[in-house]
């Protein structure tokens, strides 16, 4: 008659009691299930992995406050953005090597005890294959010892079948998870890269803006210093130029004059002088023209 099985709460409650103890992760074994509450090792294996599946379920987390924060600095001071960042990929980093550490440790203690396991199963189907050629009894006895080894070696091959595929699932997934944290470094590696030069990008746009700005200022002295010069030449040429008008004004009063004594040789005289005073009116005007257009103040 088959044994009844174990309710599964009495295995999950003493993974409880052996986590409250201070018993770590990797620490919890299939073995040490066993000695506690008895049944079958394939059966504490099952047991174990269920339990921790239930608890290591990790729901997609949702967009971190860090990476808005992020965003925002980025806007109002592009050059305080890296550290900011390459604090939060180290975290990124430290996190996920810690637990990359902890599940190969993990699943390295459990493919030991699995082949420990698996050695002892092996002596004892060997041994009780033995007993069972050596019997040599009633019939009826031998016959229900043979169906009951049998069935105990049946049960006991398929536990070691089970643990033989949990051990090459263990490898398995050893494997990916060092191929996802080789993947995970090339990444972090491309991020830092990019932000060396970004940051670097920044540097020169401050150099080319210090430099703008410093012709800029150049530029305006300079301009500054040419309308005080333009401004100086104007107030020269104005009063020079009052002192024309008023000597034109002179001419015009001796060619009235003239017209008056009809003396026509004096007159062209006179006018040859008035067209040349006007003359040099023009290139006061000019100036002063000129000075407007560097009135940028």
């Amino acid at each position: 008659m088959a044994r009844p099985a174990i309710d599964k709460e009495k295995y999950f409650d003493a993974i409880k009691q052996m986590i409250c103890k201070g018993l770590r992760v990797e620490e919890i074994t299939p073995t040490k299930i066993q000695r506690i509450v008895g049944g079958q090792y394939s059966r504490c294996v099952q047991i174990i992995d269920e339990y921790f599946r239930q608890t290591d379920k990790v729901e997609e987390s949702p967009m971190p406050i860090w990476f808005n924060d992020f965003v925002n600095k980025v806007t109002m001071n592009a050059q305080a953005t890296w550290p900011i960042v390459n604090g939060e990929i180290r975290n990124s980093i430290d996190g996920l090597t810690s637990n990359f550490d902890q599940k190969c440790s993990r699943f390295e203690v459990q493919r030991r005890e699995d082949l420990e396991q698996i050695k002892e199963l092996e002596v004892t189907i060997a041994r009780q294959e033995e007993e069972l050629s050596s019997i040599t009894e009633d019939k009826h006895k031998q016959l229900r010892l043979i169906a009951e080894l049998q069935g105990e070696i049946t049960s006991t091959k398929n536990g070691v079948a089970d643990l033989l595929r949990r051990n090459n699932a263990l490898e398995r997934e050893k494997t990916d998870l060092a191929a996802l944290h080789k993947i995970a470094q090339i990444t972090i590696g491309q991020h830092e890269k990019s932000g060396a030069d970004f940051e670097h990008k920044i540097k020169a746009f401050h150099n080319e803006k210090t430099q703008s700005d410093k012709e800029y200022q150049e530029m305006i002295r300079s301009l500054e210093k040419e309308n005080n010069q333009i401004k100086h030449r104007e107030t020269v040429e104005i009063q020079k130029n009052e002192n024309l008008v008023g000597q034109i004004d002179d001419l015009k009063q001796q060619v009235e004059k003239l017209i008056a004594k009809k003396d026509s040789e004096q007159m062209i005289f006179l006018k040859q002088q008035i067209s040349g005073l006007k003359n040099e009116l023009c290139p006061i005007k000019k100036g002063r023209a000129k000075s407007k257009q560097l009135s940028f103040k």
